[in-house]
């Protein structure tokens, strides 16, 4: 759950754009170290295969294993890619932003990046009420149990148990099982 502003228009199930380093920022990959059965150029394949594996696409050269010689990658020194300067710098300036911050209340799923999944509404109240509305479909939580984990703020995507079964989505789990203690550790309804 975040707090974002009223205004806030992101799509719903769309990744934050913040969270997502642009893909003009990727660095080029060195073509010796993702393409190690052609590291010369001269089709080294057949020599590849022939030798067996090896830890290291530049322990091949010239038909043998390259014993006691620097194993170093010669383009790229292990970097794994063959960005310029300008490139690398760029590349290690970005950082991760957050969504705006505001008045507004919106359910977010943060089992990848990071995106929205609900409408923003102006009090929690909405919000537990879209929730706990029963169009939602298997995603449906009682009010109660809503209003539990709009006040947690979080929680878990699944919670297993020892004794087997499917797990307990995160949210049920929170407004039916789990309260915190004074001290915020979570605690478990027996």
């Amino acid at each position: 759950m975040r707090r974002v502003p009223l205004d806030f228009d992101w799509p719903l199930n769309v990744v934050w754009q913040g969270y997502l380093r642009p893909d003009e920022l990727d660095l080029p990959p060195c073509p010796v170290c993702t393409n190690p059965s052609d590291h010369d150029g001269h089709g080294s394949a057949a020599v590849a295969s022939e030798i067996g594996p090896v830890t290291r696409p530049h322990q091949i050269a010239h038909g043998h294993r390259t014993v006691g010689a620097d194993t170093r990658c010669p383009r790229c020194g292990d970097r794994g890619h063959v960005g310029t300067p300008g490139q690398v710098a760029a590349y290690e300036r970005w950082r991760e932003t957050e969504p705006p911050t505001g008045r507004g209340w919106q359910l977010w799923e943060t089992t990848s990046e990071g995106s929205p999944i609900s409408p923003v509404f102006a009090a929690a109240d909405d919000l537990i009420a879209w929730m706990s509305h029963p169009d939602r479909g298997p995603q449906w939580l009682p009010a109660a149990v809503a209003a539990k984990f709009v006040a947690e703020g979080s929680a878990p995507s699944l919670v297993g148990s020892s004794s087997g079964g499917d797990g307990v989505p995160g949210a049920e789990y929170v407004g039916f099982h789990a309260d915190l203690s004074d001290d915020g550790e979570t605690t478990t309804d027996q």
